[in-house]
């Protein structure tokens, strides 16, 4: 298992793994991905097992208590406090291998190297117990403006944080 950047001939494996992963209504546009991962380099790689893409992250700089709408570009936060994980996802022919737990001790160090003293991510109803098992929960209070990103989120979507 190797975790890398991503490659200009990943992406037709990246989308097919999300449109196993999500259901049509939470795939993303390949351009508001590319984005996140032109600007968000550091923060947005592949796991590559036996020479096939078997995961990705997308993740980036953020502030706690916030969170980005689905399928939008981003723009740059100078005051980040926090490393968002905006979408992790392993094909289904290679779950139970432990890689998404290699990926989430990828992003741990991402945030320790970048100072970052927070974790947070939107986790779909079927993902919330993974999640969970992180050590991830849902604040006591959400800003309006998490619940107005939620809003662009099938229901019973929850805004996660971590320390």
């Amino acid at each position: 298992m190797i975790i890398r950047p991503i490659a200009a001939g990943d992406w037709p494996a990246i989308m097919t793994i999300q449109s196993q992963c999500y259901s049509q209504d939470t795939c993303e546009s390949k351009a508001v991905l590319q984005d996140k991962a032109q600007h968000f380099a550091d923060t947005c790689f592949v796991v590559e097992f036996n020479g096939q893409v078997a995961a990705y992250v997308f993740a980036h700089p953020w502030q706690q208590l916030d969170a980005p709408s689905l399928n939008l570009e981003l723009t740059y936060i100078e005051s980040a406090d926090c490393l968002y994980i905006h979408d992790m996802a392993v094909s289904p022919n290679f779950q139970g291998k432990g890689i998404a737990k290699q990926l989430f001790k990828q992003l741990l160090a991402i945030k320790q190297q970048n100072q970052l003293g927070h974790m947070a991510l939107v986790a779909l109803p079927e993902a919330l117990a993974f999640w969970q098992t992180l050590g991830f929960s849902a604040p006591n209070v959400l800003p309006d403006k998490v619940r107005a990103s939620l809003a662009s989120y099938p229901e019973n979507t929850q805004y996660l944080t971590r320390s």
